[in-house]
């Protein structure tokens, strides 16, 4: 379930560029001020990953960096409408944008915080 509502019909993604304020404000919606900078900034850099359909840049990346470019392409994918084919693509590659240890779990959760005063909630 993604609350987000799906990306405008008239954003497009080529080499003439993409809406990224139209991308930032859709990431907004269910992310933090902090992810949402992060998201967008993996997002910038590393969109010709998801242009080309090629994942092996991410290959040779630490754990922890490939996770957060992964997140980040897999928000520009939803948002552009092509999460399906992403999906087959890190299939393709062996790739998993799963957290391997607890604090990556709770970094994860803690990212995806819109109000502090939830976490104390979490107990």
């Amino acid at each position: 379930m993604n609350p987000r509502s799906p990306a405008p019909k008239n954003c497009f993604f080529d080499e003439r560029g993409l809406d990224w304020e139209a991308f930032r404000d859709w990431v907004a919606k269910s992310h933090c001020r902090e992810a949402t900078r992060d998201l967008v900034n993996y997002a910038r850099k590393y969109y010709q990953c998801l242009l080309k359909m090629n994942l092996q840049p991410l290959l040779g990346m630490s754990n922890c960096k490939r996770i957060h470019v992964m997140r980040a392409l897999s928000n520009l994918a939803k948002f552009l409408g092509v999460y399906d084919d992403y999906r087959r693509l890190i299939r393709k590659y062996g790739l998993s944008w799963k957290p391997k240890t607890s604090d990556e779990y709770i970094i994860v959760r803690l990212t995806k915080v819109r109000n502090p005063h939830e976490i104390f909630e979490w107990g």
